[in-house]
């Protein structure tokens, strides 16, 4: 049998729809939504993701695949903290205001606030 590119058969002058086929290549979808953010809190970035696939349309009857990576890494660092732990400031000085009545003895004060704590606070311990 002889087979045009039409799809007829030139012997016999019927069609052969059945044994032919289009040649379709691939084609990328949009991309999809980015995946939450992984921060990395040691150094206050992250990074998330987000994939596309080769279905639009998806390659067949000898088509190319598609071109370029299924997936796409960006930076979120704006979405990261860095953590810092609090620390005490030094020893203030005797004060007055700090004596305890009760049992006559004085008493010193001091501030957690350099540098304040955030995010993933650990308390402190003296």
């Amino acid at each position: 049998e002889i087979f045009l590119s039409s799809g007829i058969n030139a012997e016999y002058g019927g069609e052969c729809d059945d044994q032919c086929c289009l040649t379709v290549h691939g084609g990328m979808t949009e991309w999809g939504e980015w995946n939450q953010c992984e921060c990395d809190h040691t150094t206050g970035t992250g990074t998330w993701n987000r994939t596309r696939t080769c279905t639009n349309p998806a390659p067949s009857c000898y088509g190319r695949d598609c071109e370029g990576s299924p997936m796409n890494q960006g930076e979120c660092d704006d979405q990261c903290c860095l953590t810092v732990h609090g620390n005490w400031t030094g020893w203030g000085d005797w004060s007055e205001r700090a004596c305890d009545h009760t049992t006559g003895t004085n008493m010193e004060q001091n501030q957690m606030h350099q540098p304040c704590p955030f995010l993933l606070w650990k308390g402190l311990r003296r």
